[in-house]
């Protein structure tokens, strides 16, 4: 085989696990957790509850902010390059983001408190950074990589699954 042709399959093989790992996110989220969860009538899966504390030991639940705001959660790593990008953009897009009723929360998977704390020191983060050090929310919410986002609207319910940030449909996608 030619370096041309050993070029083009690779792109193919690359190209098609693309598409199967970033396929419907919301479709296999709802598959994997299929008789696990309340369903609306839309067929959205009601997120599950999560208690995490940010570095400074203060708890946030998910129930906390239900009927009251949409949310957004974004699971992250500091070494992952994909999630510095999203939270660079999740920083400057967080005016706007909160003005439309919505509140952020950006999820350390697996990480130490004080490194994520020195990492949001040094970025001077505007919304909230939680701390799931043991990973038991990431596998509440079925994580199968970072970056993950997830919308969730105002009754608790996933509207959104994937491993970008729909930045012009977030509003639409919560139904606000």
């Amino acid at each position: 085989m030619s370096g041309k042709h050993v070029r083009y399959f690779f792109a193919v093989v690359g190209a098609v696990l693309c598409a199967a790992a970033c396929g419907n996110d919301l479709y296999a989220l709802s598959e994997r957790m299929r008789g696990e969860e309340e369903y609306s009538r839309e067929g959205s899966v009601a997120a599950p509850e999560f208690a995490l504390k940010n570095s400074d030991g203060e708890i946030y639940t998910l129930s906390q902010y239900r009927d009251r705001k949409s949310v957004i959660l974004f699971f992250w790593t500091s070494w992952c390059v994909n999630c510095r990008e999203g939270i660079r953009v999740l920083d400057e897009m967080y005016p706007r983001i909160s003005k439309e009723n919505f509140e952020v929360f950006a999820i350390n998977v697996g990480e130490d408190k004080g490194k994520v704390a020195r990492f949001v020191q040094a970025r001077k983060l505007r919304f909230k950074v939680l701390l799931d050090p043991g990973t038991e929310t990431a596998a509440d919410f079925r994580l199968v990589g970072v970056p993950t986002y997830v919308i969730i609207d105002k009754k608790g319910y996933v509207r959104f699954y994937g491993h970008f940030f729909p930045r012009d449909d977030f509003r639409r996608l919560a139904g606000e």
